[in-house]
Formats: C-alpha cells, sequence, structure tokens
C-alpha cells in the first residue's frame, strides 16, 4: 500500500515537473522572440564603428588610445562591434542579448554537473529554468518593491543624494536595463565573467589531467584574468593565495593540483595586470578621467601613502554593495526555483543519492558566495583608482546569481533525500516553486514590455534611458555608424545637447 502510494506521488510530482517545463519553455521562447525588439545604445555605436577598421586594428587602437584590457577588448570587438556593425537591427542586440544568456546557463550547468553525476537528458531538464531564472533574477529586482526614478536622477546627476529607498531602487532597475538594454557591450562583460567563473570551476574540479597540460591551461587562464577587468583580477588573487595555503597544509582536501599551480596562476595574472595598466592607452584614459570626474581618482602612491583613504572608500560601502546584491527578491526566487526543480527532476526520475556529491556542491556554492563578496570589495576598490558607476556592480551581481543557483541545487538535494519522507515537504516545494516561477514569469514579461517601449522611442530619435545616455550624446558615433550600413533616420530633438 505505502509503494504504491508513493508511486501515485512519484507520478505527480513528474507531472508537476512536466507543467513548470513547459511553463518555463514558453516564457524563454517568449523573452526569446521579444528580444529582436532590443536596439544598441551609447557605447555601442562608438564600439561598432571603431569595428569597421576590423577587430585586430580595433584592439590594438583601444591598447594606444583607451586602455590596456586586452580580454575585454576583443571581446567588446566580436560581441559588441562587429554584431551591431554587421548584423541587421535588433538581430545585433539578439544575438549578444541570446549570446550571453547561453554562457551564464552554459556556466551554470557546469557547477551543477561537477558536483553530481546527473545524465545529459537530466541536466537539459535544468535549461529553461536557469534561463528564465537569469532573466527574472534582474528584472524581479527592478519590478518588485522599487520606486519610479526622480527626475533629478537622469542624465549624469548623481545617486549619491538620494533617499535609502530611491537610491536601493535605483540599482535594482540600473544593472536590470544594462544587462538588457546595453546588452551589445555588457554581453562582453557578462560573457567574459561566465568564462572566467566556468574556467575556474573546470580547472578546480578536473580530475583526470595531465601536468604539462594542466600548467598550460593555468597560464592562459591566468593571461586572460590579467588583460581582463581589474576587479575580477585583482579579486581572484586572494582566492588564489588561500588555495595555495590550503593545498600546502592540506594536500588532501578538495583543492586539487600542486601548490606551484596557484603560485604560477598569481605571478602571471600580476604581470598581465600590470602590462595592461602600463598601456598607452591607460595613461590616455585617465587622464580624461580626470578632466572629467567631479571626484579626483587615486594613484597607486596615493594608496600606499594614504591606506586609510582607501579603505574608508572601499569599507563599508562594498559590504552594502554585496549586502543589497543578496537581500532582494531576485535572489530568494531563484534560489527557491532551483531548489524546487532539483527536488522534482531527482524525485520524479528516482535518481539515487550517490549521483549527488552533495559536499562537493556546498563547496562549489560556498566558494561562489565568497567570491561574490572579494569581487564586490575589489569592485569598489577598483573604482578609487577610476570613476564609480552602478554599471560595475554587474559582475559581482552575476556571481550573486551563480552562487544562488548553486545554494537552490544544493538545497533541493537535500530536501529530497530527506529520511523518512514527509509529503508535507513535498507540498511545501511544489508551492514554493509554483510562487517563485509565477514571479519570475511577471518579472520576464516586464523585461519584454521595457523592451517593446525603448524600441517605439529609438525608431525615430534618441531613446536614453536614465543614467544610460544615447545618440544624444554619442551623435558623433551614430552618424559614423550610419555611413557604414543601412540605417533608420533618427534626429535629435530640440533641447537635446548635441543638437544644434
Amino acid at each position: 500500500m505505502t509503494g504504491g502510494l508513493e508511486q501515485t506521488v512519484d507520478r505527480g510530482l513528474r507531472l508537476v515537473l512536466m507543467v513548470f517545463l513547459l511553463s518555463s519553455s514558453a516564457l524563454t521562447l517568449f523573452v526569446g522572440v521579444r528580444s529582436f525588439s532590443l536596439r544598441p545604445i551609447g557605447d555601442d555605436y562608438c564600439i561598432a564603428a571603431g569595428a569597421n577598421r576590423g577587430p585586430f586594428v580595433q584592439v590594438i587602437g583601444d591598447w594606444n588610445s583607451w586602455q590596456g584590457f586586452l580580454s575585454a577588448s576583443v571581446l567588446n570587438s566580436l560581441l559588441s562591434g562587429l554584431p551591431v556593425l554587421h548584423l541587421p537591427w535588433g538581430v545585433s542586440s539578439a544575438f549578444s542579448f541570446l549570446l550571453a544568456t547561453a554562457a551564464v546557463s552554459a556556466v551554470t550547468l557546469l557547477c551543477l554537473s561537477r558536483s553530481s553525476t546527473l545524465g545529459v537528458h537530466q541536466l537539459a531538464l535544468f535549461v529553461p529554468f536557469v534561463v528564465t531564472s537569469f532573466w527574472g533574477f534582474w528584472w524581479s529586482r527592478a519590478t518588485f518593491g522599487t520606486t519610479d526614478f526622480p527626475e533629478t536622477l537622469h542624465g549624469n546627476s548623481s545617486l549619491d543624494d538620494v533617499d535609502a529607498h530611491t537610491l536601493w531602487s535605483a540599482v535594482m532597475i540600473l544593472t536590470a536595463r544594462w544587462v538588457t538594454h546595453s546588452t551589445n557591450i555588457q554581453a562582453a562583460y557578462l560573457i567574459g565573467m561566465a568564462a572566467f567563473t566556468g574556467i575556474a570551476v573546470w580547472l578546480l574540479t578536473w580530475r583526470r589531467r595531465h601536468p604539462v597540460v594542466l600548467t598550460a591551461c593555468v597560464i592562459l587562464f591566468a593571461t586572460f584574468t590579467g588583460f581582463y577587468l581589474p576587479a575580477v583580477a585583482l579579486g581572484s588573487i586572494p582566492f588564489a593565495l588561500l588555495l595555495w595555503i590550503i593545498a600546502i597544509r592540506k594536500p588532501n582536501s578538495f583543492v586539487q593540483g600542486p601548490p606551484g599551480l596557484y603560485v604560477t596562476y598569481i605571478v602571471v595574472t600580476l604581470v598581465a595586470q600590470v602590462a595592461a595598466l602600463s598601456s598607452p592607452g591607460m595613461t590616455t584614459r585617465r587622464g580624461a578621467v580626470l578632466e572629467s570626474s567631479t571626484r579626483q581618482p587615486l594613484s597607486i602612491s596615493d594608496a600606499v601613502d594614504q591606506p586609510i583613504a582607501l579603505l574608508r572608500w572601499v569599507f563599508p560601502r562594498s559590504i552594502i554593495e554585496w549586502i543589497v546584491a543578496w537581500a532582494n527578491v531576485g535572489s530568494v526566487l531563484v534560489v527557491l526555483l532551483m531548489a524546487a526543480v532539483t527536488f522534482l527532476v531527482l524525485k520524479s526520475y528516482n535518481v539515487d543519492s550517490s549521483t549527488i556529491n552533495l559536499k562537493g556542491a556546498a563547496l562549489i556554492a560556498g566558494g561562489l558566495f565568497a567570491f561574490s563578496f572579494v569581487l564586490s570589495v575589489s569592485n569598489r576598490a577598483a573604482e578609487a583608482f577610476a570613476y564609480p558607476g552602478v554599471w560595475h556592480q554587474v559582475m559581482a551581481t552575476l556571481m550573486v546569481f551563480f552562487a544562488a543557483t548553486a545554494f537552490g541545487f544544493v538545497i533541493g538535494c537535500k530536501l529530497a533525500y530527506v529520511q523518512p519522507r514527509h509529503r508535507g515537504i513535498t507540498l511545501l516545494v511544489v508551492v514554493a516553486g509554483s510562487l517563485s516561477l509565477i514571479l519570475i514569469a511577471v518579472a520576464n514579461v516586464n523585461l519584454a514590455r521595457d523592451v517593446e517601449q525603448r524600441l517605439e522611442s529609438w525608431q525615430s530619435g534618441p531613446a536614453p534611458l536614465p543614467k544610460m545616455p544615447d545618440i544624444e550624446e554619442r551623435i558623433n558615433c551614430w552618424d559614423s555608424l550610419s555611413e557604414m550600413r543601412n540605417s533608420p533616420a533618427r534626429a535629435l530633438h530640440d533641447g537635446d545637447p548635441l543638437a544644434n
């Protein structure tokens, strides 16, 4: 009798999973189609116009005139410049938007696969949930509990002179719009961050590896990281140092590989980062920042002479930004949905507990959680030498998404193997999963609506968003791009800064 009841429950869970799967797949298709209404904004035009010289020439030009971060420049040229230059309008932005989503989803599935022996068909069941969770993560933060932008936050005004709730709302809305509407340039950073995370997880969990191949992979990875964004490069070094200490003191622990590999990573990353920061373009860029910034950026010598000033700049603001990145509805919904889906997959297909390496899953989740904090701190520290920007928080916030999905997987596994079985847990999981999927769906619909609204403005003239200028400040780049490809007639409005 008990066995028959359990079989009935398992069939019911599989039915619930199928309903969830169909709903999430339909939502994925809906947003995917609407993504073809996305259009470039701001820097996308300048990068696309520069790509007309060819990716190699553009990257060298960046090195000599604007920045030394070669990894970021290559990604910008390939994922922002070339698509906007050559692909039809809409397709160019949709390409970057969907490619960034695919990269983030692939890394999320990699984290799940490295802590389990789930089959390909079982991992595939997670795909539509990860995709919609990724979009819903950003837009649920912007949809629920936020206030409208006051006029004082438009243009180049500061976010530092508003009340706490307005500031929180601004960060939620700006980051959601930044990863959506500025998708061409942002895709380069999202894919770069996803690549960094995926390679790091793969190297740290790689069991069958040849020492020479492993060393070569570490050197290539460190070179990529060192020529990537300073916050990521500098944030990874304390992590590598910690792993090096663990590898020395506990050689048979979860840390894989000889200690010398971690030293190699640190040295190569530092050398590459110093080379990037010493490029001619960084000197030019620093001069431009000094001229336009209302705040005097620190120099390396300033930081050495005034360490307390640097610490005051970094703390407690970086901690607050990290807490804000976690303490919102987006993180909660991702954890709940991933826990529910994991539970449903494991129970519906009677996956044996030996399939799951729960300790490994918890270590991956904990590592991502800790790195999201380190990245928030290193990001704020890097801003001290340049300028602050809400968009700089996107990388640390993406790490929050990775950690939230990993924690949801751990929780789902724990609940699936609770003994003895409690039907109350099953009901709770189904209800929580249903509510989280509904709210994520609402957030995704809000994303699609925001995209359609901007498209109407973009067709005929400037289509800026708060803190995100369009052709009213990039008219020269737009004019240059229009000469290189078919473009709509977009005229400046009376009163726009460059209208006359």
